[in-house]
């Protein structure tokens, strides 16, 4: 599941998500945000990226046509590249998992549901419903991650070096800082729709890129800190990803500004 990595990003969030008041479909009781929608924007995009790249756990487009090797492990389940490809073979499990690695105590747990598509007699690809909730906490925080994935992914050929991936996936991640006794003093929290429409997945360079396609999305985005009602900020993005490949998309605030975002130098240029 790389837990190490989900902790990373939901750190990264709790130090990021503070925004700038310039928005129509913003309320801000009171902020002081340095926080650019630039900023924002590329923190959207770079969130659909790492689920899609199994970052923040389930299915990871770099795999191909493959089932998460963490789900299947210890199972006897066939490879794609075997006789027999199990078209139409399901996996379909629920889990959960404690990790009590010393003062943070990890709890994880999900709904995971894959099949196994075919065309003539090859396997091209699967339909995934990955539903995975993860709690870190210790006496002075509470991070709370859920990453919801429901697509068909699709080769275009046996070589699985191109492949279509439509459907949607939802993102909720939230920071709670708490000082004793147990008062909050920040409360972050970013929650994230998008409906993935044509995106086309090419690894011909043995590097995954996805150079056409387009994800919509919603997005809200709230930011406590101190006392609650003493300083907040609360908005609402709408607009939608272009894929352009190179590694690079476009992405356009509905009522507001488009931006470059390079997913390899983490880049952001508004145009």
């Amino acid at each position: 599941m790389k837990l190490n990595l989900i902790r990373i990003f939901v750190l990264l969030f709790t130090v990021i998500f503070c925004y700038s008041a310039c928005k129509k479909t913003a309320t801000k009781p009171v902020s002081t945000s340095p926080i650019t929608d630039a900023y924002s924007a590329k923190q959207i995009a770079l969130s659909l990226n790492q689920s899609l790249s199994g970052q923040l756990g389930g299915a990871n487009i770099n795999d191909g046509a493959k089932a998460p090797s963490s789900i299947v492990a210890g199972k006897k389940t066939k490879t794609v590249n075997s006789l027999n490809p199990l078209c139409g073979y399901v996996i379909d499990t629920a889990y959960t998992h404690l990790v009590l690695p010393g003062d943070t105590t990890e709890w994880l747990s999900g709904k995971f549901h894959f099949v196994y598509n075919c065309s003539s007699s090859y396997v091209d690809g699967y339909t995934v419903y990955d539903s995975l909730k993860v709690e870190n906490y210790s006496p002075t925080f509470l991070d709370e991650y859920t990453n919801i994935q429901n697509y068909t992914f699709k080769a275009t050929d046996n070589t699985y070096q191109s492949a279509t991936l439509n459907g949607s996936i939802v993102t909720s991640i939230s920071h709670q800082g708490i000082t004793p006794p147990k008062i909050q003093n920040q409360f972050t929290s970013v929650d994230c729709n998008y409906q993935l429409k044509g995106l086309l997945i090419t690894n011909a360079s043995g590097t995954t890129d996805i150079t056409a396609g387009t994800a919509t999305f919603t997005s809200a985005v709230e930011e406590v800190d101190g006392p609650v009602g003493t300083h907040g900020y609360f908005a609402n993005y709408a607009g939608s990803i272009q894929y352009i490949g190179n590694h690079q998309a476009k992405l356009i605030i509905t009522g507001g500004h488009t931006y470059l975002i390079n997913f390899v130098t983490g880049s952001v240029t508004q145009q």
